[in-house]
């Protein structure tokens, strides 16, 4: 029985120091659980700094040599642990036993370790960057490299591991994350598993900006989707230079600061564009406005100007500023909030997420033994954020679109409130001394010439452009051709919304004048429009001759102006024939009849269908320079 409890006891003793860390090392309890999963090199290391430490020492023909550290000025320390003068260099040693003899195991080497290394497994350099200095040498061109590793264990199935650590760029420096060790395949899917999913969201990203920018292009007044644009660019940076990424497998001799400082660049840059996609899509307006301008683009300044080292020392501030900005443009959001309110909180929402999100990622995550666990989670949230917003601005443009019919339809009911009403000149049309003499029933049917105008595209402009852009741009198309008209003694007698009718009293070429002058003067309108921020427009006009009867309606306490007649109807469809043979102006013959004497244009016959009926019309082309003689025109065998 003693005998037993004996052996029990020295079994339990041998399985606790088989799962216990040696004073320098650990050992594996179970060597295939390698195969689906990893083993973290934690526990204690032997550290010596300020010094190389040659791996014979530690290792030499098959055998872990075990001596007093103190012989170097070593001490047992921790991971991560920072090099002691932060700037230096320094050797770490560390044992695994235990493993299975001669099989491949690896180790990815990212992030964990600054900012140089050679790496020895049992007296072998199976890794080496570019450039490791002991001697006190200043580092200016270090290359990290993001590689997967592979060793082998010794016939004892021991892997002794020595890394040559240095560091002259940053303020820290050494192995800062604890490192993973697992069968060589197993770390080549971890790779890969990373990789794919940074090329996934890269992806996703890439699409986003061509959409956000491609949108802007087609709708420049939306300029919420070129801010976006550029923000999913700036976070395609962010995603592909951070330490664990793809371009750290590939980018070859790009030295480390100028990934650095690129990757910190890019993730400061995420305030300002975001602070002026936000700023365009609630149309806020930032108290002390330059004073916000100069807070959001203090960090990405002072890392791309000051020296590595200072970046690295200062660099919390920066991301305190950052958190500070997105903190006073969520309170912002919210106090200028308006119907409907659940897009202004599902942003703020979006916003707390992504900064918890950030603070966890790269604070607390990388507590965890796998390291990179913060930066897939950041990577997966960029890509998530970005998504997001793609899908709020689109949500706000639809909004907005519908908005602006709103305003548009309601425009034009204000417009037909006053649609019957025709200024004073009818008063001398209609032979009446005085326009107080004018009693309801009082109408005149004569001759005129009729000029009929409209927007081009003008639906598809109220879903591309801002309210603002719409108003302006109906305004200025009213205030520049109403003047036009009366000047060639014409009279609005009828507003469409985006289109016009004009009677002309008298039967000559000034309708055809007033026409040319009005396309001129919108195609010189180009700087104009331009400084309002609109689009140029273009104008069709329909011109026609006929009956027309002018008059008023109504009671003793109201009275109107309208005008009526066959004639009107036909003009509105001779303009609106303009689309079909691609022309700005389109004259009838009867009413060309009348502006024959007009030579300054070029009158080119087409056969168009009016009131269902063939009927010969005529392009009128300006600029041309000489006269066209409608009555020579070869029309008589057809269209065109």
């Amino acid at each position: 029985m003693k005998k037993a409890l004996v052996f029990l006891f020295l079994l339990n003793l041998f399985n606790a120091f088989s799962q216990t860390e040696f004073k320098s090392g650990k050992v594996v309890d179970n060597p295939e659980s390698l195969n689906h999963s990893y083993m973290s090199m934690d526990g204690t290391w032997e550290y010596y700094d300020k010094k190389f430490v040659d791996p014979v020492f530690f290792y030499t023909d098959g055998v872990v040599q075990e001596f007093d550290i103190r012989l170097f000025n070593g001490k047992y320390v921790k991971i991560p642990y920072q090099i002691e003068n932060k700037i230096g260099y320094a050797t770490y040693h560390y044992t695994v036993r235990n493993l299975k003899p001669k099989k491949e195991y690896g180790i990815v080497l990212y992030r964990g370790v600054y900012t140089c290394a050679d790496v020895f497994v049992n007296n072998k350099n199976i890794y080496e960057s570019n450039e490791v200095s002991g001697g006190g040498v200043d580092i200016k061109n270090t290359n990290r490299y993001m590689r997967l590793v592979t060793f082998t264990a010794d016939e004892n199935g021991v892997a002794d591991f020595v890394f040559h650590v240095s560091n002259y760029e940053l303020k820290f420096g050494g192995i800062l994350l604890v490192p993973q060790l697992a069968e060589d395949t197993l770390m080549q899917s971890f790779l890969l598993r990373n990789i794919a999913l940074e090329l996934c969201v890269a992806g996703v990203l890439i699409v986003l900006a061509i959409y956000n920018i491609v949108i802007f292009f087609l709708n420049r007044g939306q300029k919420m989707h070129l801010w976006l644009g550029l923000l999913s660019i700036d976070l395609i940076v962010v995603v592909c230079t951070l330490d664990f990424s793809f371009i750290g497998y590939v980018r070859g001799s790009i030295p480390n600061w100028l990934n650095y400082k690129t990757s910190l660049t890019s993730l400061a840059l995420i305030i300002p564009f975001y602070n002026l996609y936000v700023k365009n899509l609630y149309d806020l307006k930032f108290k002390w406005n330059f004073i916000a301008v100069i807070i959001d683009y203090i960090a990405p300044v002072f890392i791309i100007v000051s020296p590595i080292q200072i970046v690295s020392e200062y660099l919390v501030w920066c991301f305190v500023v950052g958190y500070v900005m997105s903190v006073y443009l969520c309170f912002l959001i919210l106090i200028n909030r308006k119907p409907p309110n659940y897009i202004y909180s599902f942003n703020v929402g979006i916003i707390i997420l992504m900064l918890v999100t950030a603070a966890y990622g790269f604070v607390f995550a990388q507590t965890r033994p796998e390291g990179n666990f913060g930066y897939v989670l950041f990577k997966s949230a960029i890509m998530s954020f970005a998504v997001a917003q793609t899908i709020l601005a689109g949500t706000k443009r639809d909004l907005l679109s519908k908005e602006n019919q709103k305003i548009v339809e309601k425009y034009e009911r204000k417009n037909a409130s006053y649609s019957r009403f025709i200024p004073s000149t009818i008063v001398n049309y209609l032979q009446v001394a005085d326009i107080k003499d004018i009693e309801a029933g009082d109408n005149s049917i004569c001759d005129a010439m009729i000029l009929v105008a409209d927007i081009r595209q003008f639906s598809k402009m109220t879903v591309k452009y801002t309210t603002h852009q719409v108003f302006t741009l109906i305004n200025e198309y009213y205030k520049t051709i109403s003047p036009i008209i009366r000047a060639y003694g014409g009279f609005i007698s009828k507003y469409l919304g985006d289109g016009i009718i004009s009677i002309f009293p008298e039967k000559n070429d000034s309708v055809c004048r007033c026409a040319v002058e009005i396309q001129r003067k919108f195609e010189s309108m180009g700087p104009e429009f331009e400084r309002y921020n609109i689009p140029m427009i273009n104008i069709g006009i329909g011109i026609h001759c006929g009956k027309v009867a002018v008059g008023f309606m109504g009671n003793e306490k109201h009275i109107d102006a309208v005008a009526c007649a066959e004639s009107i109807v036909q003009a509105v469809e001779i303009e609106g024939l303009n689309k079909k043979f691609d022309s700005n102006i389109l004259i009838s013959e009867r009413a060309l009849n009348y502006c024959r004497t007009f030579i300054d244009c070029l009158y080119e016959g087409v056969m168009g269908e009016v009131r269902g009926e063939k009927t010969l019309l005529y392009k009128v082309i300006h600029n041309s320079g000489f006269a066209y003689n409608a009555e020579s025109a070869n029309v008589k065998g057809g269209e065109g």
